[in-house]
């Protein structure tokens, strides 16, 4: 089965929302007549259906009701004597038993109707235990599984129902090793261990960023494969049964109905040794639960050892509540390892022996760091562990490196100890400075056993503080103050001054007035300061006696975005995720958080994810409903943007202009929120080559940016760049530089010269100096351009991975492969860092590497970048789409400067095809290369016309001019040799 498509969630998304509206006596009838034939579908809808249903249950439903459904099937199934099983399930033929789990036996398999063998792994329900709880978890699993696609989580490639009607999964086989016995069985040193580990936090990363969590890592979970002859350097993690996953957003919600067992009827499916203390305590589950799986696999894998010495069962429990961990290093004195382990009967010698160390050398390996960091992951509170799988993984790569690492107190004897590790010479340290946030601690005397009305009494004056604080703030937002940021930074750190007064406010307000505080730093572009406050802020919500959730869930989202604006993608969608997993007092407060995660996978260029969240969104807004108008504008905007960014122009425009009108008609034109409207619009315009009309309207929006924020406002500056890059889409180079210095000025005067918008015109501009001919200048714009953006967002950013490519570029456009090879190279890694291995982005990347490859005459390596853009572009772009045609120009250049010009012809031949339908100007390219090939295959004719029309649209084009010469000679060449002379 292949994953659902996000066109396919939609249509699965609309026809759930429409059963739902219909009596619970007709949906059956009316989805067979919505989905006809198409039985997976339908199949989908009903699974959806009946777990809302489950999910509408009150918390707390007793145990014995659950036991009472599960119970007779077990024992049914445990008085059934064994058998060998079926012989065959749908059309794979049953070749033997791999294990059995709490639901389901999986076998391995091979198709009996096709002639190749190919073994997979086939999980069916047992019999006996097809309730329809274990019936619901099971297509539950295969929902999830349809979602994830990395090269560290096994596949999921097909499913179906037996001839019995039991469902089945049919997975990647994956024939390797449980982590812990490969590892012991290698003997694997620690650092070869945390490098092993790795992957599989990446793994659980990637199901993170699907809103997936595993719920049950364990060793048995993550197997390890490695091809004959290779070592561990070369392992591949594989990670396992997703049997009891779920998704982030299935808070018992309309649009994610799917139900947790342990959260809906008080059924638990866990292991214990693994599971987190929310966990085992029946709480919300996030992406943290994950993480803390993690810390226990890794610190079992490192000590030999798990982190709770007591046994089994409900004592084991308690420790994982009450108790905390011993340190790692601590338990390398220790004895044979604990009951529970597999290594229960080893002693320490031996488990120091399968680390190629000895107790002492394995004892000061893990104290400092490693100590830290598993503690951490391991901290009771979900909130005070690594904010991401990633960052785990992160800080176990600093730790390799030899690099402080995140978890540690970053004080200056920590600091000056790692960096003297790494420069043991000529090392002075002449001092550091210590940065100390203030705490809000002071700020929360409020007492539970007030009398109720001096309670009343509290609050009257607690409420007219926050209005009067309000007051102060409300010129702060450019849309009272027509822009008078000076001012607006004055009243904020005003406003700052006096929160940080012991006692200024009582908690609830004080929570509320530092989230407004950060909101607004974070609308003016003080990032740290805006950082500071919100984090403030949710640090109040949870310290309140009684829980605010939307309070809380309106605070994570504004760090979401704090985190998107600055490049933290991981980070981003673990606070997003956060949000989403509290409870809503509404379905259009969850929509509001659904369109608000979707904005941020916009503004990261992450388009699928982004707009199957804000179709989510909109299916919790119905049109109906005035109340949510102005949300759905907000995620049409967004969907509008998105689809411009993906060239379907026709659909952008007219979301821009349903958003137009529904804000004209409310805000009026001189908005900021209006005019943002227009400023996409005129970006439109220029992205689909409609120059003048993009000069036209965004000429506007600058002449109404200014006069309703005046010359000097961050958003005037943002309206200068733009409009200046429409005058370089239209070769008025002159005017673009003018207009991006204008915008570059208040850049640095506004947020510094370390900021990324700085970073952003210096790179504009770069590529002004390029199209007139100054490549030095434009190198070193980008090069400056590069140090900003791995200042303000980080080496691992996408800011800092556009930048290596430009840098990149500039140097390849002065016949300089070789210096430009190590910024593709590193643009490549970062991009696939940031964004994963399945994005545009590294599609891009590839193909500039693919180019510099065949220019240094590595033809082969070159081809390779090549072949994995093209895949990316058809995998994440429309067919017919201007990226895919581009991505196949460079394979077919290749494939022809090989002299492979039989390979090359059909893949020139759709990006001809592809161009020609588009009428874009890079058409000429492709018929440069396609009339190339056919020079090459005698078929010179047609290769002729195609390099005339090249030659018309690129008349002084010097590769032009050599293929039609190249093309001269071989006609002469294959011409017949004249007769001699008579005589």
């Amino acid at each position: 089965m292949d994953a659902f498509s996000p066109d396919r969630w939609k249509r699965i998304d609309r026809l759930f929302e429409a059963a739902l509206d219909q009596p619970p006596d007709r949906r059956d009838a009316f989805l067979r007549q919505a989905c006809g034939e198409d039985l997976e579908l339908f199949d989908a809808v009903c699974a959806l259906l009946a777990d809302a249903e489950v999910a509408g249950r009150r918390l707390g439903e007793s145990v014995t009701d659950f036991a009472a459904a599960l119970l007779p099937g077990l024992a049914a199934e445990l008085a059934r004597p064994p058998d060998e099983g079926p012989a065959r399930v749908g059309p794979y033929r049953i070749l033997d038993e791999l294990g059995r789990g709490g639901m389901g036996v999986v076998y391995l398999a091979e198709r009996a109707d096709v002639p190749y063998r190919q073994p997979v792994a086939l999980k069916l329900v047992r019999r006996g235990m097809d309730s329809e709880e274990i019936l619901r978890r099971f297509r539950y699993e295969r929902l999830l599984l349809a979602r994830l696609q990395h090269p560290n989580i096994a596949r999921l490639l097909d499913g179906g129902q037996a001839e019995d009607g039991r469902p089945y999964l049919v997975m990647e086989y994956v024939e390797g090793e449980p982590i812990d016995v490969y590892c012991d069985r290698r003997r694997l040193s620690v650092e070869e261990r945390l490098r092993l580990f790795m992957q599989v936090g990446m793994a659980v990363q990637a199901a993170h960023r699907n809103l997936v969590v595993h719920r049950d890592l364990k060793p048995s979970n993550i197997l390890v494969t490695e091809d004959p002859g290779s070592g561990p350097a070369q392992a591949t993690v594989k990670l396992l049964d997703f049997g009891i996953a779920r998704l982030l957003t299935d808070e018992a919600t309309p649009e994610e109905p799917v139900t947790v067992p342990h959260t809906r009827t008080g059924m638990r499916v866990l292991t214990p040794a693994y599971a987190s203390p929310e966990q085992l305590r029946g709480e919300a589950v996030t992406t943290a639960a994950d993480v803390y799986a993690l810390g226990v696999v890794l610190y079992e894998l490192l000590t030999g050892h798990r982190p709770y010495t007591s046994g089994d069962g409900l004592t084991l429990e308690q420790a994982i509540l009450t108790q905390m961990p011993a340190r790692p290093s601590t338990r390398v004195e220790e004895g044979p390892a604990d009951g529970g382990s597999p290594e229960a009967s080893r002693t320490r010698e031996a488990i120091c022996a399968a680390r190629r160390t000895t107790p002492e050398r394995l004892r000061r390996r893990l104290q400092g760091d490693l100590d830290t960091m598993l503690l951490m992951a391991l901290r009771k509170e979900p909130e005070r562990r690594y904010a991401s799988a990633e960052a785990f993984v992160d800080d176990i790569r600093r730790h390799l490196a030899g690099l402080p690492v995140r978890a540690q107190r970053d004080t200056w004897r920590y600091r000056a100890r790692k960096f003297a590790r790494r420069h043991t010479a000529g090392l002075a340290v002449a001092g550091l400075a210590l940065l100390l946030l203030a705490g809000l601690t002071a700020f929360y005397t409020a007492r539970l056993t007030q009398e109720r009305d001096r309670a009343r009494l509290e609050a009257q004056k607690a409420r007219a503080a926050l209005a009067f604080m309000e007051d102060l703030f409300d010129g702060v937002d450019p849309d009272a103050t027509a822009g008078d940021t000076l001012d607006a930074f004055d009243l904020l750190a005003r406003g700052a001054r006096r929160l940080e007064q012991p006692g200024a406010l009582p908690p609830a307000e004080a929570a509320q007035t530092a989230h407004t505080l950060g909101a607004l730093y974070l609308k003016l572009g003080d990032y740290d300061a805006a950082e500071r406050w919100l984090t403030a802020a949710l640090d109040g919500w949870r310290r309140l006696p009684r829980a605010e959730a939307e309070a809380e869930a309106a605070t994570l989202v504004s760090l979401g975005h704090l985190a998107t604006h600055r490049g933290q993608y991981a980070r981003a969608d673990s606070l997003f995720a956060a949000a989403l997993a509290l409870p809503a007092a509404a379905p259009g407060d969850r929509a509001g958080r659904l369109v608000d995660y979707g904005q941020a996978l916009t503004e990261r260029q992450d388009y699928r994810r982004a707009d199957s969240v804000l179709h989510r969104a909109l299916a919790l807004l119905p049109g109906t409903d005035p109340a949510g108008a102005e949300r759905r504008a907000d995620a049409w905007f967004a969907l509008g943007t998105i689809a411009m960014n993906e060239a379907d122009y026709a659909r952008a425009e007219s979301l821009f202009a349903r958003v137009l009108a529904w804000r004209e008609a409310h805000l009026g034109r001189m908005h900021n929120r209006t005019l943002d409207v227009l400023n996409n619009l005129g970006n439109l315009y220029a992205d689909a080559y409609r120059y003048e009309e993009a000069d036209s309207l965004l000429s506007e929006v600058l002449r109404l940016r200014t006069a309703l924020l005046g010359p000097e406002h961050p958003l005037t500056g943002e309206a200068l760049n733009n409009l200046g890059l429409v005058a370089f889409g239209l070769g008025d180079y002159d005017r673009a530089d003018s207009l991006l210095r204008r915008s570059l000025a208040l850049a640095e005067q506004h947020a510094g010269p370390v900021h990324r918008d700085v970073g952003m015109t210096m790179n504009n501009l770069g590529w002004v100096a390029l199209r007139r001919d100054r490549p030095q200048d434009a190198e070193a714009l980008f090069r400056r351009a590069l140090a900003i953006m791995e200042a303000a967002s980080g080496p691992v950013s996408a800011d800092a991975a556009l930048l290596l490519g430009n840098v990149g570029f500039v140097l390849h456009q002065q016949d300089r492969p070789a210096d430009a090879l190590p910024f593709f190279q590193r643009a490549v890694d970062v991009r696939r860092q940031v964004h994963g291995d399945s994005s545009m982005h590294v599609a891009w990347r590839l193909f500039a590497l693919g180019e510099a490859l065949r220019d240094l005459g590595r033809l082969d390596e070159a081809e390779a970048a090549h072949r994995e853009s093209v895949a990316l572009r058809r995998a994440l772009r429309p067919a017919g789409h201007f990226d895919v045609g581009r991505g196949l120009n460079g394979l077919g250049r290749t494939l022809v400067e090989q002299g492979r010009y039989a390979e090359a012809e059909p893949v020139l031949r759709e990006a001809v095809a592809i161009m020609d339908a588009l009428a874009h100007p890079n058409r000429a390219i492709s018929q440069l290369w396609l009339g190339t090939c056919l020079t090459g295959l005698g078929r010179f004719d047609e290769a002729e016309a195609l390099l005339r029309s090249a030659q018309a649209a690129r008349p002084d084009d010097p590769l032009v001019r050599r293929a039609l010469d190249a093309l001269h000679e071989a006609r002469q060449r294959a011409a017949p040799a004249a007769p001699p002379p008579h005589g």
